[in-house]
């Protein structure tokens, strides 16, 4: 199945969840997170903006907002492709970026490379079980991600939230597609099995 078919479908599945079967999941996916070591030690966490029915990370924030630093991506403002994070504290102004998603403005907080944090947790619309990753079509994060050493070399965690209802069998990445260390969902966590 073509990627775009494929992205179409997933984002079709996740969206029609209901609002109930939403906040469970989100729930469900803060409390798998939180009874995790990585989770427990990491204090520099890089996370998103919930839209398209993505998994909402707030129930996991608003949890340790005050044990960790929060970070979100924030977009370039001259409209190339490049991204980054910025921290996210109680009263951080928040903007909407070109696609909607509120971001941190940028007279507000700094700007983060992603090498500098200990856990960034990604959206995603398609999954598997390998680690690989379909996101919305844009490969924002591959590009923030392809210079950031790898876990093994003391980069950071890669942890891919989604609902169960986005796993796929079988992926074929393309070479540029980072993959995730782990999956976690509604209803399970998934170490990446590499093939």
């Amino acid at each position: 199945m073509p990627a775009n078919t494929k992205r179409c479908r997933l984002r079709a599945a996740r969206r029609a969840l209901t609002t109930a079967q939403q906040r469970v999941a989100a729930e469900n996916v803060a409390e798998r997170l939180a009874q995790q070591a990585f989770f427990q030690s990491a204090t520099r966490v890089a996370t998103y903006w919930q839209s398209d029915g993505e998994v909402d990370p707030k129930p996991l924030q608003k949890r340790f907002s005050d044990v960790k630093q929060w970070f979100l991506p924030r977009l370039a403002a001259d409209n190339s492709t490049a991204m980054m994070f910025a921290e996210m504290c109680d009263g951080t102004p928040l903007v909407t970026n070109r696609f909607g998603i509120p971001e941190p403005a940028i007279a507000s907080s700094g700007s983060e490379y992603a090498a500098s944090m200990e856990l960034i947790l990604l959206p995603l619309v398609g999954f598997d079980r390998c680690g690989n990753r379909l996101g919305m079509g844009g490969g924002y994060y591959d590009r923030m991600l392809a210079d950031v050493p790898t876990v093994e070399s003391g980069g950071p965690l890669l942890v891919g939230l989604a609902h169960a209802c986005q796993e796929c069998r079988q992926m074929s990445p393309q070479n540029w597609d980072i993959k995730l260390n782990m999956i976690i969902t509604d209803g399970e966590l998934i170490c990446a099995r590499p093939k």
